[in-house]
């Protein structure tokens, strides 16, 4: 019976995604440009309905429009028809998520990351494209290529291997690199916009830091970070949805940076929901970042989560 079950999951894992290779893959410039391409495509969809759609409310509360729908249909399509056996995971498509531990590339899809910034009328909003790869079946993944694209500023952060980490904005593409700030004190923090708890404050004075700059969209935080003009930003009270971290992980880590939860456990892109809050710094601090934050997580009830 158990050679049979085996058996039975293999078939499957092999009918979802191919099998598990011994490795990541290494070339990935196909992806990337297709990520760029259906990025671009999308953002110029979304700025065409901006300040012209209705909002709706989905299950939890949460924001959408119909540019969130149109963009997230638009990029499914493109990626299906140049890459048919790969799962494709958005925000707003439920039907296969429950492939997810059985495919071994996932595309996780963001058509509008930040929709209130979006519906708002604000520049803090991006279209997320990542793909994350698993070099072992029921693995929890890694980003490989990321694709992070704020049209209204026409601003494109993106990264693959051997490629690194860059940036194309105001028409000139070059390198993305962290900064290199060591002491807590010191680090330039982000924080959320429209999420701030009481553990904000606590680990922020855990840490020494004064100042703070409020952004919406994970990804333009990131971006931020990876950029070197920010250093730090963190949630603490959850986790975050697994489209919303894919593609900013990619380019913050091909940076240099360091994203991981608040006990500097890696994420798991086997679930669509991650646990343990954000953390993602400039690599260097994080260490001392985590150590930091451990008493008031503790405090708060949240160090196992």
């Amino acid at each position: 019976m158990r050679h049979a079950l085996s058996f039975l999951t293999l078939t499957l894992a092999l009918a979802l995604g191919g099998a598990a290779r011994a490795e990541v893959a290494t070339d990935l410039s196909a992806e990337l440009a297709l990520a760029r391409s259906a990025a671009l495509e999308a953002g110029a969809l979304v700025m065409r309905y901006r300040g012209k759609v209705d909002t709706e409310h989905k299950d939890g509360g949460e924001v959408v429009t119909r540019a969130d729908r149109e963009s997230s249909a638009l990029i499914i399509d493109r990626i299906h028809a140049r890459f048919p056996h790969d799962l494709v995971i958005t925000e707003e498509d439920k039907g296969n998520w429950w492939k997810l531990r059985f495919a071994r590339r996932v595309w996780f899809i963001d058509p509008i990351d930040g929709t209130q910034e979006y519906v708002k009328g604000n520049d803090g909003f991006a279209v997320q494209i990542g793909l994350v790869e698993k070099p072992r079946l029921f693995g929890v993944g890694r980003p490989v290529v990321g694709v992070v694209y704020q049209p209204a500023v026409d601003r494109m952060y993106f990264a693959a291997p051997g490629l690194g980490a860059r940036i194309i904005e105001h028409g000139q593409e070059r390198a993305l690199r962290v900064s290199t700030r060591t002491r807590t004190a010191d680090l330039r923090l982000i924080v959320s916009n429209s999420n701030r708890t009481k553990g904000t404050d606590q680990i922020k004075a855990a840490l020494g830091i004064t100042e703070e700059v409020p952004m919406g969209s994970v990804g333009v935080k990131l971006g931020y970070i990876a950029r070197d003009e920010k250093d730090l930003t963190f949630k603490d009270n959850s986790g975050a949805k697994v489209w919303d971290i894919a593609a900013p992980q990619a380019i913050l880590e091909a940076a240099g940076g360091k994203f991981t939860t608040m006990s500097g456990r890696p994420f798991n892109y086997n679930r669509i929901q991650t646990r343990g809050g954000i953390l993602a710094s400039n690599g260097v601090s994080h260490d001392e970042v985590v150590r930091r934050a451990a008493p008031v997580l503790k405090a708060l009830g949240r160090s196992k989560k």
